[in-house]
């Protein structure tokens, strides 16, 4: 007996997980995959700056040159080579994994037996992003989803995309998407006793108080009066986020641990005490 031939469904998972794939690559997102330990943060911060398209943000020398040189792995598909490889290059990238060392814990070396070994949290941070009309879920280790073996392996190697939530309309905000995908997600955790923190990257005040005083000055159809009032409230907001930034710089430095630096100054100082003893 002839086997019967399969007719093809376009909804069938690898289909679905196929379309996802070529959709984002036209998009041009950008994600990497969590192929080492304890870099979840800084990937997950790294995924929101590289696709967003504010007009606040400035990336910076080092950021874009990293992010022009990690689109160059794999530039004709999405998959797991193209991931895993900006993942590699980012733990491998000097400024970018200084900075992320910088905000590990600062405690003194300590030696545990392996009966005395303190308990760790496991913490990963998952992203969501706007991406020309789309909202999408950015997380490094979810794959899709089947229950057979070899296609679940075929799909994590293949197809290690992100997931597309849907489009917004033009003249609405993301956060009517958003908010209750993430609503879902907190009730899970809620549910299940894990413990989690919503953090958003936003614009700095000051910049947007500047922009809203550029367009004010601009503005035409305001009176004397008005234009008068609007820029005296916005010039003490303004002044009044550069005061918190100073002080959030003075906080930072008094933070800091300057003992190592303390003990190379003073071993400088006196091997130049020496050397001018001996002429």
């Amino acid at each position: 007996m002839a086997n019967k031939k399969k007719d093809f469904d376009p909804d069938s998972e690898l289909n679905q997980a196929y379309k996802n794939a070529q959709h984002v690559h036209f998009q041009g997102i950008d994600m990497d995959s969590f192929i080492y330990k304890n870099v979840c943060p800084t990937q997950a911060i790294l995924s929101v700056l590289f696709n967003c398209t504010h007009e606040d943000l400035n990336l910076g020398a080092t950021l874009t040159e990293f992010k022009e040189y990690s689109q160059k792995f794999h530039p004709k598909g999405v998959g797991l080579f193209d991931t895993q490889m900006k993942c590699v290059a980012l733990s491998s990238h000097g400024p970018i994994r200084d900075v992320h060392n910088c905000f590990a814990k600062k405690q003194l070396a300590e030696f545990y037996s392996d009966d005395e070994k303190k308990e760790e949290y496991a913490f990963h941070f998952i992203v969501y992003i706007p991406f020309k009309g789309y909202l999408y879920e950015l997380d490094g280790l979810k794959t899709v989803k089947n229950n057979k073996i070899l296609l679940k392996i075929l799909l994590s190697f293949f197809f290690k995309a992100p997931i597309d939530h849907g489009a917004f309309p033009e003249d609405n905000e993301c956060l009517d998407v958003a908010r209750p995908i993430v609503q879902q997600r907190i009730q899970k955790f809620i549910e299940d006793k894990t413990h989690f923190r919503l953090m958003v990257i936003v614009s700095e005040p000051g910049k947007k108080y500047e922009r809203e005083l550029k367009q004010i000055l601009a503005n035409s159809s305001l009176t004397d009066d008005e234009r008068n009032a609007q820029k005296s409230n916005l010039s003490k907001l303004i002044n009044e986020e550069k005061r918190k930034k100073a002080h959030r710089i003075a906080n930072l430095r008094r933070q800091h641990n300057l003992a190592a630096a303390s003990k190379q100054v003073i071993v400088l100082f006196l091997k130049q005490r020496k050397d001018d003893l001996l002429i």
